[in-house]
């Protein structure tokens, strides 16, 4: 895997100030958009006002699925629609909530959260989630 492998995916706070794939059913918190190594100066670390997007550190654990050793830093958007999101090999259905299945896709919940699936698609296990 690389750095960008985590383009594209739902991701969980994992600590303070960082996000990583976290823990099977944590509440996703958003996609990731960018990621780059620290020290490029183009980033700044916070959720801008909470503007429905923020950057945090990716987090070890995060790191290491990656076969990334750097430290890193990520964009994460939320409060609008993805298409393309990754689902687990047990694909949701259109209105599931969804949380992180600790590998970066989705995976069907059984309590209300903030994201939920607007279409899927079980062959290419890919779908269209609003995350709030």
């Amino acid at each position: 895997m690389a750095m960008n492998d985590i383009i594209g995916k739902v991701v969980a706070i994992t600590a303070n100030e960082e996000i990583g794939y976290g823990t099977d059913g944590d509440a996703i918190i958003g996609v990731v958009t960018k990621i780059e190594p620290v020290g490029t100066g183009a980033i700044e670390l916070g959720f801008d006002g909470l503007r429905e997007s923020g950057t945090f550190k990716v987090s070890s654990a995060t790191k290491t699925a990656l076969a990334v050793t750097e430290d890193c830093l990520a964009t994460v958007e939320w409060g609008k629609t993805f298409v393309d999101v990754p689902t687990n090999a047990t694909a949701p259905a259109v209105g599931d909530y969804v949380s992180v299945d600790g590998a970066g896709k989705i995976k069907t919940i059984a309590t209300a959260t903030n994201a939920v699936v607007i279409s899927v698609d079980s062959t290419t296990e890919i779908a269209i989630v609003k995350i709030v």
